[in-house]
């Protein structure tokens, strides 16, 4: 399967693209970690 169509079926099922999706996952994951003040940003961020 080609990057092209799996991207579209992606957009298909999902309705975001490959990038949204991937940036809402990640600040999903990180806003309950930077609120609870317990890891550093550089550490969330992955730095």
């Amino acid at each position: 399967m080609s990057l092209q169509h799996f991207a579209r079926l992606f957009w298909v099922e999902t309705g975001s693209t490959l990038a949204a999706y991937a940036k809402d996952v990640r600040t999903k994951v990180a806003r309950p970690l930077l609120k609870s003040g317990d890891i550093a940003m550089k550490q969330v961020a992955g730095d």
